[in-house]
Order: structure tokens, then sequence, then C-alpha cells
């Protein structure tokens, strides 16, 4: 590897952490919400969908800026991310919800009432940001193998387990702050995390093997 080829990788790494946490930390709308019933749930899905929507804007417009000199149509990798984070929020709430909704009654207990009082409550973030996150990976993957060198499943597969490990890790790091009282924190080690995942499994991609355009070409 050539000291400027380093260098290129090394640019690319920290701008693309960058720009996911800084996606991650610009917000409208408080996630760290709980839910006694299911109407509650479902009053909460246009929250998650707005959350996903900034998310997704902000990480779009970076990451679009930073791939437009491997990409001819930098814009279709874009809306591929805006798609993906706006159907990720609200699908991770509501797995998050349907597991316990299925394991419950399974184990003979109640779980949420569909509305009214209840003495259930279930906390919903931020492990629901990590079960639909995967969700952005196949949004991405119908830009991405077009600039990677042999796509294939497999590597589909990695890009979306990317997307989806992100959040977790980040997840896991913000308990390791715990006395640190700000939501700002989670969402940056999240958004960092992600950016860290992502970006090594992208320069691995666009490494093997002779890149068409990429950001690691040789």
């Amino acid at each position: 590897m050539t000291g400027k080829l380093f260098v290129d990788r090394l640019v690319f790494f920290l701008l693309w952490v960058s720009v996911n946490a800084l996606a991650w930390v610009a917000r409208i709308v408080d996630l760290t919400s709980d839910a006694r019933t299911y109407l509650e749930v479902v009053l909460l899905i246009p929250v998650y969908l707005l959350n996903g929507i900034i998310i997704g804007l902000v990480t779009g417009i970076g990451q679009a800026l930073i791939l437009q000199r491997f990409m001819q149509k930098p814009s279709r990798w874009f809306w591929s991310t805006l798609l993906g984070y706006a159907l990720a929020f609200p699908a991770g709430l509501l797995i998050e919800v349907l597991i316990p909704s299925i394991t419950f009654p399974l184990q003979g207990a109640d779980f949420l009432p569909l509305s009214g009082p209840s003495t259930m409550t279930i906390y919903l973030y931020p492990q629901s940001l990590f079960w639909g996150a995967f969700i952005v990976g196949l949004a991405q993957w119908p830009v991405l193998k077009r600039f990677i060198p042999d796509p294939n499943a497999k590597k589909q597969v990695l890009w979306a387990l990317a997307t989806w490990l992100g959040p977790g890790l980040g997840i896991f790091a913000r308990g390791l702050f715990f006395s640190i009282p700000f939501v700002a924190v989670e969402r940056l080690s999240i958004g960092v995390a992600m950016g860290i995942v992502t970006g090594l499994v992208l320069l691995i991609l666009t490494s093997q093997g002779q890149s068409r355009s990429g950001p690691v070409s040789h």
C-alpha cells in the first residue's frame, strides 16, 4: 500500500465516521419514551418515522457528498439511505413490541392491553433502534453493488449485518458511560459505532479485487 493510498483511505474513513456521528446526534423529538398500551405504541410510530427521516436525511447527504467522487449518481445513495432509515426506525419499534407480544402469552403471561389502564410498561429506547437497522443496509445495497467489485449475496449479507451491528455496539458502548446523563452521548456513541463498522466494511468490500471506482481503488 502506498502512502497516498493509506492517507486516502484514512481520510475517507474519518469523514465517514464523522458524518454518521453528526447524523445520529441530529434530532427534533425525543425517543426516550415508554408505552403501557398498544395504542401508545401506535402513537409513537410517527415519532420514530420522523427521527428516521431526519437521521436518514443528514446521513444520506453527508455520505453522498463523500461518495460523489466514486459514484456517477450519488443521489441514488442519498435516496436509498433516506428510505432505509425512514423504514428502519418504525420497523425497529414494531419488532421490539412484537417479540414480547409473542413470548409473553407463550409463558402464560399478559402483555400490553389495547388501551386503557395497564400495569405493564415496556421501555422502547434505545434497543428498538437496534432491531430495524439492517433495513438500512438492505435499502443501500442496490446502489452499493454498482460500485464494488464482484457483488454477491455474501457481500449483501455482510453489509446488512454491518448496518445492524453498528447501533448494537453503540448501545453497548453507551453503557460504559452510563453515569453521563445526556441522551446526546448515547446517540453519539451509536453514530460513531455505526460509522466505524460500516466504514470498515465498506473499505473491505471496495478493496477486494479491482474496484470499479471505489474509495480504495488501486
